[in-house]
């Protein structure tokens, strides 16, 4: 990729605006690999208005933060770094997002890891259009593609659920089904950070917090052009705080069933309502979490209706997760067999 130069990116920005439109959020912990890559997407974007490009290096350990320096040094006006010391991540008390939520200045926010990467260089214009045009909308996002560490596209075997889910643009219906907004994708208003309902999230750290909100507060839109490239990284957070991070996903979903079925601070049409009930109670079922089926039975009597199937979706999505963990367990069990008898085989000749 040819990289354009500052003033190139520049020259159709407003002259003498101090205030990027657009803060690109970007959190980055030893991707010496990938961050310029991620870098490279952000400073394609072909936009009319001002952007900047807020990168967070967490005390990364490899050359992660010495690339971004680099990349500070050559586009001063756009690339902002914050560089810490001490790992903020690993204190567990949301200080990560409150020191890179505090320099974004933009009226929107665009999210994207430091391993992740985008691929359209109209991105950014494209969701942007749609947010001015629309004050209804609190957050764009669009399809993708999966990469792997070596930037191939490969197979994502939850694709399925994303087309399904993300096409019916019923934002806080599916959210209540899973989390199936992809964070690189999304583009949202930087005021759903000063709203109470974000403010007042457990784990508002987490990305599904933003999206719940999003939902709570206006409409989800979904554009079906592939603009970025989620990369299935086995070093990721996603992968190695997976027990800790799906914790912390649940009593997100648990404080915003609490505003919907208890509060009902949000109204929607009788079919999408029903839907969401059947979604939770079966998710709830699907825990074993009964206290909270009860608890929404209790302030919603009609949730009895769909009771039945919501307990046999429950006892299917059970099911299924304890087959696709007992797959992957078999999986590596017999990646290790193979290992083993590779060194035997090595060490007989």
């Amino acid at each position: 990729m040819i990289l354009r130069n500052q003033n190139d990116i520049m020259k159709e920005w407003p002259k003498n605006c101090d205030t990027p439109l657009v803060s690109i959020r970007c959190l980055a912990y030893n991707h010496e690999n990938f961050i310029s890559q991620a870098l490279d997407g952000f400073l394609m974007q072909k936009t009319n208005f001002p952007f900047e490009i807020i990168v967070h290096d967490d005390a990364s350990t490899d050359n992660t933060a010495s690339i971004i320096r680099m990349y500070e040094m050559k586009y001063p006006k756009i690339v902002k770094p914050i560089y810490e010391k001490e790992n903020q991540y690993s204190k567990k008390n949301g200080s990560l997002a409150r020191i890179v939520n505090a320099v974004c200045k933009g009226k929107y926010i665009a999210y994207c890891e430091g391993d992740d990467f985008w691929i359209d260089s109209e991105k950014l214009k494209k969701q942007v259009e749609v947010l001015e045009n629309d004050d209804s909308c609190s957050l764009v996002h669009t399809d993708f593609i999966t990469v792997d560490e070596n930037s191939n596209e490969i197979f994502n075997p939850y694709r399925a659920f994303f087309d399904r889910d993300a096409k019916k643009e019923k934002g806080l219906v599916y959210l209540f089904n899973r989390n199936y907004i992809m964070t690189l994708s999304v583009v949202v208003r930087r005021t759903l950070w000063l709203n109470p309902i974000y403010i007042n999230c457990p784990e508002a750290s987490l990305d599904y917090a933003i999206f719940f909100s999003a939902a709570f507060n206006g409409n989800i839109r979904y554009l079906s052009t592939s603009t970025c490239a989620y990369r299935m990284n086995s070093a990721s957070i996603t992968h190695t705080q997976g027990p800790k991070l799906y914790k912390g996903l649940y009593k997100i979903y648990q404080y915003f069933a609490e505003l919907f079925f208890v509060e009902k601070i949000k109204k929607v049409p009788i079919l999408d309502y029903m839907k969401i009930l059947f979604y939770a109670e079966a998710n709830f079922i699907r825990r074993l979490d009964f206290k909270w089926v009860l608890r929404i039975l209790r302030y919603n009597k009609i949730g009895f209706v769909v009771l039945p199937l919501s307990m046999v979706r429950g006892a299917w999505l059970r099911f299924l997760g304890h087959y696709n963990a007992l797959k992957i367990k078999i999986k590596f069990f017999l990646v290790d067999v193979l290992r083993i008898y590779d060194e035997n085989v090595s060490d007989d000749e």
